[in-house]
């Protein structure tokens, strides 16, 4: 049951970072007007600035949902195993 948690868990990670990419970078066009320096060399235009907000914001976010996401599997998992230690 824990691998099922776990193969489960990697998928919504997964998912949630992609879905969360998306909403990064429309947030980023709305805010910038421009699209996010997400390909390097496609965009001449980019700063240096830009990129280096761009990789420390997906980094920050993408980390958070991985972490939430851990620990919510790893609450799940013990539920399973013992339902009194939620």
């Amino acid at each position: 049951m824990d691998t099922l948690i776990k193969l489960a868990g990697t998928g919504i990670s997964v998912g949630a970072v992609m879905a969360a990419n998306k909403v990064l970078q429309a947030g980023w066009h709305k805010a910038t007007g421009k699209d996010a320096p997400t390909k390097p060399g496609d965009n001449d235009d980019d700063t240096i600035k830009e990129i280096l907000i761009w990789a420390v914001l997906t980094t920050v976010v993408s980390t958070a949902i991985k972490f939430g996401v851990a620990k919510t599997t790893q609450r799940a998992s013990r539920s399973m195993r013992d339902p009194r230690e939620v």
